[in-house]
């Protein structure tokens, strides 16, 4: 986990949609941006682009 989401914590006066929208933006640069070592240290945008199953 990147320092940039230890830093972005939803406030107590924001209410629990800030916490929803912290934690998505998380899951989506995981999923989408994040290199993972399972796929070869690309990200899996990357991997799939290149994956050849039809």
């Amino acid at each position: 986990m990147s320092s940039e989401w230890l830093t972005r914590q939803p406030q107590n006066d924001e209410g629990p949609g800030a916490a929803r929208i912290v934690i998505s933006d998380w899951k989506d640069d995981y999923n989408h941006r994040r290199r993972h070592s399972s796929l070869g240290y690309q990200a899996p945008v990357a991997c799939a682009a290149s994956c050849t199953h039809r």
